[in-house]
């Protein structure tokens, strides 16, 4: 058995229709990576587990409500983070308002690809491996399933029961 990301049609069928309404500044209770880093890395580091997902997203709320959906049924909110990329649309916020106190969620300002290079965020990168076994970043335009012999299965909490058992080594 394999766990796989699946990156899907969404952008096309999804993305193409969603436009930023007003922008707005972004509630004062979501930090920001440059100014609370620590802060940020004592949240992640506050959930031991044995899995992490990881997102990077900007003002496309009907990407994220879907994503955080998706991957809330394999590892439960208090395993997301969210790494914001200064969106402004009002419904990113709603969504945010809406896992506060869950979900990690934290502002960077850089080009989005920065983030994974474990070398520019070696704080990030250090919480998620001190505070999970295994952890995943995704955009949030892809989707993380369950693939056994080439079938694809509904996403849950099995894949976190399969890492488990495979016992597989980190790298």
């Amino acid at each position: 058995a394999r766990a796989y990301y699946i990156s899907t049609f969404l952008r096309r069928t999804i993305g193409a229709s969603v436009t930023s309404t007003s922008p707005l500044e972004a509630p004062s209770w979501i930090p920001q990576w440059e100014t609370s880093k620590a802060d940020v890395c004592g949240a992640i580091a506050s959930q031991p587990s044995t899995f992490k997902i990881v997102t990077k997203v900007r003002d496309n709320p009907a990407f994220l409500r879907d994503w955080v959906e998706h991957h809330s049924r394999i590892v439960g909110p208090q395993n997301l983070v969210i790494l914001d990329n200064m969106s402004a649309d009002p419904g990113m916020f709603e969504i945010y308002e809406q896992l506060r106190g869950a979900a990690v969620i934290v502002r960077f300002n850089t080009f989005h690809n920065r983030v994974h290079r474990v070398h520019e965020y070696p704080e990030l990168y250090e919480a998620l491996r001190n505070s999970t076994r295994y952890y995943q970043v995704l955009d949030a335009d892809e989707r993380l399933v369950h693939v056994s012999d080439d079938l694809v299965h509904s996403a849950g909490p099995q894949i976190v029961d399969r890492l488990a058992e495979m016992d597989l080594p980190v790298i």
